[in-house]
């Protein structure tokens, strides 16, 4: 939004509904105009009556983790308790759990899943990305246990779990996840998938093993992926050994790497 002709336009409106509002406190959020914000947020409550359904609360709660504001956050997230109490919407707790993990507090994000009465794969997504983002990558590997008897992973899950055994050099982690995505859970393994193994591989040396994976790809990978796979072999000085191995599924890969090994 840009801040002053939405102004603008707000103030010439002859009659402004929720919808109206909402859109002003967002957009004076995401840009980091908290004081804005919050100043319209609260003529919008206390003023003139509005409540926040869980669309408009969603929408808010999106802004702050975009924009880091956890004042914003946790006011929104009282109002959401006095307005649905242990009933908390599925959405809003979700999109809390984001929220605090972004906003750098990993421990009330936790605070705010374990609240929800009722948790989806992407409530147990938005979880384990943040404390992937926050380095604890052991308590993510626990929970996915406790995940599995409560839903079932799909291909973020596996995305964000196979990251970080990357991240952290669990190769054996890492093999037992990507083998169970196919097998146990009966998911395809996406080309991101594919990526964070080859990722995990090429960041402890394990270079041949990473170029079987990579033959095995089932579709062309991307730009950022490539980009992944040649920044893991280049610290090994081994690059030459990936360019080969893409050149060997060239065929199958056409015209995506074309470009990119051409210039090995």
């Amino acid at each position: 939004m840009n801040g002053e002709k939405g102004r603008l336009v707000f103030d010439e409106m002859p009659e402004r509904n929720e919808v109206a509002w909402t859109i002003m406190v967002v957009g004076y959020v995401e840009r980091g105009f908290m004081r804005e914000g919050f100043s319209f947020l609260s003529e919008m409550v206390f003023d003139l009556g509005f409540g926040l359904n869980y669309v408009t609360l969603c929408s808010l709660l999106s802004a702050c983790a975009q924009s880091g504001d956890l004042m914003i956050g946790r006011w929104i997230h009282v109002y959401a308790l006095k307005a649905m109490g242990k009933e908390i919407d599925i959405m809003v707790g979700t999109v809390l759990v984001d929220m605090y993990a972004k906003c750098g507090t990993i421990e009330t994000a936790l605070k705010a899943f374990e609240y929800m009465p009722l948790r989806n794969v992407e409530a147990w997504n938005a979880m384990f990305s943040g404390q992937a983002m926050h380095g604890q990558g052991k308590v993510l590997l626990d929970m996915f246990l406790k995940m599995t008897a409560e839903v079932k992973p799909d291909d973020l899950t596996f995305i964000v779990v196979l990251s970080d055994c990357s991240h952290s050099g669990l190769v054996d982690h890492g093999r037992h996840y990507f083998h169970n995505l196919e097998y146990v859970y009966g998911l395809t393994p996406k080309i991101e998938q594919y990526a964070c193994m080859v990722d995990l591989l090429g960041r402890v040396g394990r270079l041949e093993e990473a170029e079987i994976l990579i033959k095995k790809i089932p579709t062309p990978p991307n730009e950022v992926v490539l980009g992944s796979l040649l920044g893991s072999f280049s610290v090994h000085g081994k690059l030459h050994s990936l360019v080969n191995a893409l050149c060997k599924s060239l065929f199958r890969w056409i015209p995506t790497t074309r470009n990119i090994i051409s210039c090995f």
